[in-house]
C-alpha cells in the first residue's frame, strides 16, 4: 500500500488495494483514528461516554425538531442548565427508589 497525493489538492490521498484505487481524505483519517481510540477504551470509560451521549439525547428529547421556544443565548443556556438538572434529579430519585426497594 502506498500513498500518492493529488496535485493541487492537499489532504486527499489515493492508494491501491485489492487491485482498485481507493481515495481518502484527512477527515476520514481523523475519523478512523477516533474510532480506533474508542475501541481501545476501557469498558468503564466507554460506558461513561455512552451515558453522556444518552444524557445529551434526553436534553433535546422533548423539543420539536430539536428547536427551542426560547431565543437568545442566555435563555437557551438557562433552559439547558435547568433541563440537565431536572434529568439528574430524576435519575437520582429513581436510583434511590431502586436501592430502597432492594434493601426492603
Amino acid at each position: 500500500m502506498y500513498f500518492t497525493g493529488f496535485p493541487g489538492k492537499p489532504g486527499r490521498y489515493r492508494f491501491r488495494a485489492d487491485g482498485k484505487w481507493r481515495y481518502i481524505t484527512d477527515k476520514t483519517l481523523v475519523a478512523a483514528e477516533c474510532r480506533r481510540r474508542t475501541e481501545t477504551l476501557p469498558r468503564e470509560l466507554f460506558n461513561r461516554r455512552c451515558n453522556v451521549e444518552a444524557s445529551v439525547f434526553q436534553l433535546v428529547y422533548h423539543t420539536r425538531n430539536k428547536k427551542l421556544k426560547y431565543r437568545g443565548k442566555v435563555r437557551v443556556q438557562l433552559w439547558a442548565f435547568c433541563r440537565a438538572a431536572w434529568i439528574d434529579v430524576r435519575r437520582i430519585t429513581l436510583h434511590q427508589a431502586k436501592l430502597a426497594e432492594m434493601a426492603a
